[in-house]
């Protein structure tokens, strides 16, 4: 009987974790550009509220798109996972993987295509963006009115 980690690793689960997380990362991507779109569009008479809606809305398109970046990365790094285990699937035992992995190469995710993506990919989002925002930004604390006993209503 094969290990369940040695039948993991013959199954493709390194790729297959990869491919994923690129996944995660485009569908993430895709949930932040339309939140970032929904606050530039926030209808607003006072102009100072508006203009924090739009500094959230900067901030979000900054995340997506680092985020984005994160996603190009995991893909380039899914393809050179696929690659090795392509080659080592068939070995015998979990040792013959070890060693063909330690002949090989650099890892597949210190690869120079994996870091010629890292470069490239978060070059191109700090040029779109102006930045990269790894975590998300905090939703705006908005004054909108004054009460009749002199507090702020906060939305």
């Amino acid at each position: 009987m094969v290990p369940p980690l040695e039948g993991a690793i013959r199954n493709g689960i390194i790729p297959l974790c990869c491919g994923m997380a690129s996944g995660c990362f485009a569908l993430y991507c895709l949930q932040a550009q339309k939140a970032a779109l929904q606050w530039s569009v926030l209808p607003s008479d006072d102009e100072h509220v508006k203009r924090q809606y739009f500094r959230h809305a900067i901030q979000l398109q900054q995340h997506s798109t680092t985020v984005a970046a994160m996603s190009v990365v995991s893909a380039v790094t899914c393809r050179e996972a696929y690659v090795d285990w392509t080659r080592y699937h068939g070995l015998d035992s979990l040792e013959q993987i070890d060693e063909y992995l330690l002949r090989r190469r650099p890892p597949f995710f210190l690869r120079w295509t994996v870091i010629a993506a890292t470069a490239a990919s978060f070059f191109a989002a700090h040029k779109a963006t102006g930045r990269i925002r790894w975590w998300q930004p905090q939703r705006p604390v908005i004054v909108t009115s004054r009460s009749a006993a002199g507090t702020d209503t906060l939305t």
